[in-house]
């Protein structure tokens, strides 16, 4: 399955269906692409995540404010993610995230249950800016 985003093709490698803790009925779907990118949709959403997997930022997760290449960003959301099923691929598992804002730019801070960091830095965009090829 390849997708292009804002006009680029991206292969995808590994697709899963999740949800929160905190929201079990707001489902939504994570893409691992090709080039280390991901994409994050929601069902309920207009919008969507997309942003450059990097494992692990020198960043650490649960502190109130981060500051990620000179940029402040508030911490907005901490939950766990749960994997309700693996679509395609090896999608990450079940993990604890702390999503940090700084208007549309999004940091997410991942601790997986093996202890592995999984950490995504990107920005929100238009839903209609996708599309499944």
């Amino acid at each position: 399955m390849k997708i292009v985003i804002q006009g680029i093709e991206y292969r995808v490698i590994a697709e899963g269906a999740y949800a929160t803790k905190s929201e079990p009925d707001k489902p939504y779907k994570k893409y691992k692409l090709n080039d280390n990118k991901a994409l994050v949709i929601s069902d309920e959403e207009d919008f969507a995540f997309f942003g450059e997997d990097f494992g692990e930022l020198d960043l650490e997760p649960g502190e109130k404010n981060i500051n990620y290449k000179g940029t402040e960003f508030k911490l907005a959301t901490e939950d766990y993610q749960i994997l309700e099923k693996a679509v395609f691929g090896e999608p990450e598992g079940n993990l604890k995230f702390w999503d940090y804002e700084n208007g549309e730019q999004v940091i997410s801070l991942g601790v997986k249950e093996n202890g592995e960091r999984s950490d995504v830095a990107g920005k929100v965009i238009d839903k209609k800016s996708i599309k499944f090829i």
